[in-house]
């Protein structure tokens, strides 16, 4: 019986008839005749229904639809998983090594100070610092105060204040850094519970707004909610992340430092009692590095000292920072999502390489010598200050240099006055006084105006000079020029100085170094020199501000301001042959890979030739022999070149009080300074006092004692050959060829 092609008049609704055929599609699938039937009519289905062509067009036009849109949502998805993988590999891969790596930073030990042969002056020591957090056993407070004040040598009952303080902490969150004056009325922001306003004022000093915060730790669960109701609708901040910030923000807590540079065997006494008694949280230990001068205040203003975080503050610690300062290192651990390590062996970032260290020109046993010798001076004379420097003048290295009096870098209640820790060597200027002499007569024997045996007249002890009067310490009448370094002779000096004239004597002081800072540091033979930068220059005027006075009291030592430094490094041109070495105090630097650098001596003037040199230094030997004023300097068995100083110390002006300007009468200035042997001069010494107080006052009886001692021992301790007998002098009133000229 054949069917009918024909649509039935009557149709099922289109969903009923989708079901049916899906119902029906396995077997239509197995059983295709039905399709053949009627191909362009239609067909009926295994039930008598009919399929028709649009339906079936219409299906397959949906199908290819679907098929169309899977497909797009496929390449979507493919081309969004290649920008993860490939464009933004890095963004990701970088957020998860954030998310699962912690870091540790590894502080690396600071440079050693060591002396020209290797002894230690300011080393590191390994030891702990250790930090608390109060409110974590906020309940035990004093329990642990009481625990770590005992080992650690604290006040319990302040260090249990410190940790109360820090366990009532609030931390606050920003929430805008200004808002308008009307803006706080307009949305009511004293209707949010622990909101606080800081006004703020514009360039004038006008009042301009408020800088907005938030503390919410002592906010309730209801007080919270309703922040999260109300900050968002006032400033633009996101309600998930504000949420996060006040969680955050209540369970920080303060940490505070007990104390740093708690040795190893007292923290882990403290930590082992700590857990007996159950407190396992809140106090956390962090390896670190504490500064140590094993030879406590010797040499302590020169070598200076450092900050709380291990940093040069003055001295040596200061001037090469740059050098002794480690490079910290960077450790990385891999953890899960627990927390819990993934390997044990840490990666390293970034290499910790420790400071290089710096080996002084200071010799040890020398440097202990003026110590010791100084620390006698002190003792006898009461100064204010008591200063003693040593150079070798052949390469311009210090080898020892002490002062009085001293603080103590290990113990910081001895550094409560700053005055105590200042390098005055470097920072004090003063009349130097007669040793002046010996700089401006070698001047004139320089030029030719005169020699060691021109006679001048020193009137009796008293010469008037342009309406002023110039006295001498005793009566002398005609003495030579070598008689007036002898006797130190003023008026000698200034006759002198006269036929040298102002714009030569001028030429040559400034030659000399004098009024300009010597540059005291480290000078490698590559790159540039390191120098200590807050030296002094002193007072020495520019010839135009020179009156008629002044070229017969600057040669003498008076009107003119000198750092000690200065003084030393002019006279060792005296004792170099007329060259004056780049003083310097750095001998070299090891770094930790190995490689070291050396200072460079260098010449850094030639004031006077050789010749007024040799002719000065006959003269400056007759002080330290009989008739001389210097002869309690002599060494036995050597022969010594030195000159006595006394100078007044000028009284700075103090209109308030009615104070002018002027020399003291009773403060003076103790200096000696020489070299040793006269003849090839391994050292030239300083040793100066500043106002004795006991006993004598002068460069003489002061300074000359301990010169004499210290000389004696370092010429022992560097094995130098007793000198030869020095050359006879030109007799008194014996002209030379240069005086006649």
């Amino acid at each position: 019986m054949s069917q009918s092609c024909s649509t039935p008049a009557s149709q099922p609704s289109f969903a009923g008839r989708l079901r049916g055929v899906l119902r029906k599609l396995p077997d239509l699938w197995q059983d295709s005749q039905p399709w053949k039937a009627c191909p362009k009519q239609g067909r009926e289905d295994m039930d008598g229904k009919v399929f028709t062509t649009k339906m079936r067009g219409g299906l397959m036009a949906r199908g290819k639809v679907l098929g169309f849109f899977l497909f797009l949502v496929l390449v979507a998805l493919l081309c969004h998983l290649i920008q993860l993988q490939l464009a933004q590999e890095g963004y990701y891969q970088g957020h998860a090594r954030r998310l699962s790596t912690s870091f540790t930073i590894e502080t690396p030990k600071r440079g050693s100070i060591l002396d020209l042969n290797g002894n230690k002056f300011a080393v590191d020591q390994a030891t702990k610092d250790l930090y608390a957090e109060p409110r974590r056993f906020q309940e035990k407070i004093p329990l642990v105060a009481k625990i770590m004040a005992r080992h650690l040598n604290l006040d319990a009952a302040q260090l249990e204040k410190r940790f109360r303080d820090a366990a009532a902490h609030e931390f606050v969150m920003k929430l805008s850094d200004g808002i308008p004056m009307d803006y706080v009325k307009e949305h009511s922001l004293g209707r949010i519970p622990g909101i606080i306003l800081r006004p703020t004022r514009d360039a004038q000093g006008r009042p301009a707004g408020f800088k907005v915060y938030l503390s919410p730790r002592k906010l309730s669960r209801e007080k919270v909610d309703l922040c999260l109701q109300l900050i968002p609708e006032c400033f633009d901040i996101n309600r998930v992340e504000l949420k996060a910030n006040i969680q955050k923000t209540q369970e920080r807590c303060q940490e505070i430092a007990v104390k740093r540079g708690v040795s190893r065997e007292d923290a882990d006494r403290i930590l082992k009692e700590l857990e007996g008694a159950g407190i396992r949280r809140g106090v956390r230990y962090l390896d670190s590095w504490i500064r140590f001068y094993p030879r406590n205040s010797e040499m302590a203003n020169l070598l200076g000292y450092t900050n709380s975080e291990n940093r040069g503050v003055s001295g040596i610690e200061a001037l090469m920072d740059s050098y002794l300062k480690p490079t910290p290192g960077k450790i990385a651990l891999q953890k899960d999502h627990q927390g819990n390590p993934l390997s044990k062996a840490p990666s390293l970032v970034k290499q910790a390489v420790d400071g290089s260290d710096v080996y002084l020109t200071i010799q040890e046993p020398i440097q202990r010598i003026l110590e010791e010798e100084l620390a006698v001076l002190w003792e006898k004379n009461r100064p204010d200050r008591a200063f003693a420097i040593m150079l070798d003048p052949s390469t311009g290295a210090i080898m020892g240099l002490a002062q009085f009096p001293q603080f103590n870098p290990n113990d910081r209640s001895t550094m409560e006055d700053p005055d105590l820790c200042q390098n005055h060597i470097l920072l004090q200027c003063y009349d130097p006084g007669s040793i002046m002499k010996a700089v401006s007569l070698s001047a004139v024997l320089d030029a030719g105006v005169a020699d060691l045996g021109t006679v001048k007249d020193c009137e009796k002890g008293r010469w008037t000079y342009n309406r002023k009067a110039l006295r001498d310490s005793h009566p002398y009448e005609d003495l030579t020029l070598a008689q007036v370094i002898q006797k130190s002779s003023n008026i000698g000096t200034a006759k002198f100085a006269l036929d040298l004239g102002e714009e030569r004597m001028y030429g040559y002081l400034r030659d000399f170094g004098f009024g300009k800072p010597t540059g005291l540091g480290f000078y490698p033979a590559q790159g540039a020199p390191v120098v200590f930068r807050q030296e002094a220059r002193g007072m020495f005027r520019a010839l135009h501000q020179w009156d008629s006075l002044t070229i017969t009291r600057v040669p003498m030592g008076q009107g003119i301001t000198v750092p000690l430094l200065q003084m030393l490094q002019a006279w060792s041109a005296l004792a170099n042959h007329g060259e004056i070495m780049q003083p310097y105090l750095v001998d070299r630097v090891q770094h930790a890979d190995g490689t070291v650098e050396y200072s460079q001596p260098r010449v850094k003037a030639t004031p006077v030739s050789a010749s007024a040199v040799e002719k000065m230094t006959r003269a400056l030997t007759m002080v330290t022999q009989k008739g001389g004023t210097g002869t309690r300097a002599s060494v036995k068995n050597f022969t010594v070149a030195g000159k006595t100083g006394t100078g007044q110390m000028w009284i700075q002006p103090d209109l308030a009080k009615g104070i002018r300007g002027h020399y003291a009468e009773n403060q003076f200035v103790a200096s000696f300074i020489g070299f040793a042997p006269a003849s090839r001069p391994r050292f030239l010494l300083l040793v100066s006092a500043e106002n004795p107080t006991t006993g004598a006052h002068t460069g003489a009886g002061v300074a000359a004692p301990v010169f004499q001692r210290i000389a004696s021992r370092a010429l022992e301790y560097l094995q130098v050959v007793p000198d030869a007998e020095t050359p006879p002098l030109p007799g008194k009133g014996t002209p030379s060829s240069t005086a006649r000229r």
